[in-house]
């Protein structure tokens, strides 16, 4: 028997089972470890966003919004993070009352971006 040929047979379930375990750690990380971090390493102040209150009082309370325009009837606040950013998204009524908010969570990582929904109401 040729021991370059019984070195090569040893080698290919030892590369595919490391393979495997890569595939398995990357999968777990993004979708398990990085949204429940994600979720806990939130700004303190939008944990509890409340639904029916007035534009004004958002605006006091979150700082002057991404966009500025008052006309739309939707609301965008940003918090940076080394590894990505945190969206605040607050959708109002015609009264000027919040109606609707959305926490994303966009991860940036080299060639990897992927958006996470933390909160939505």
């Amino acid at each position: 028997m040729n021991l370059k040929t019984a070195n090569t047979k040893n080698r290919k379930p030892v590369i595919i089972g490391l393979l495997i375990a890569v595939v398995c750690i990357v999968s777990f990380a993004m979708f398990i470890a990085v949204p429940k971090a994600a979720k806990l390493t939130m700004p303190y102040r939008w944990g509890n966003v409340p639904l029916g209150q007035k534009r004004f009082l958002f605006h006091n309370y979150y700082g002057k919004p991404l966009n500025g325009d008052s006309a739309s009837l939707t609301d965008k606040w940003r918090a940076n993070r080394e590894n990505g950013f945190y969206t605040l998204e607050v959708n109002y009524g015609q009264d000027s009352s919040a109606q609707h908010y959305k926490i994303l969570f966009t991860y940036k990582v080299g060639f990897i971006k992927k958006e996470y929904n933390l909160m939505e109401q």
